[in-house]
């Protein structure tokens, strides 16, 4: 049986909650900011901020993202 959308994100989305790291790179992500903000604003514990580094002419890219809700990393990081 394959998976939803919704199913996928909830099983991403626990495990990254359960091992809350500070620090999230993410590869292979789409190139249009919103959607990492999303998920993280919608599926994942505590405030992140997130930035997509853009590589011209592709679909996918790497993001990150940082917690910004512990008093570890200023704000914007």
């Amino acid at each position: 049986m394959d998976a939803t959308v919704r199913e996928h994100r909830d099983d991403l989305g626990s495990v990254i909650n359960e091992l809350d790291p500070d620090i999230l790179l993410v590869v292979e992500d789409s190139n249009r900011i919103g959607d990492l903000e999303l998920f993280f604003d919608e599926d994942i514990e505590g405030n992140r901020a997130v930035q997509v580094q853009h590589s011209y002419g592709q679909s996918q890219n790497i993001g990150v993202a940082v917690r910004t809700d512990m008093d570890k990393f200023n704000d914007p990081p």
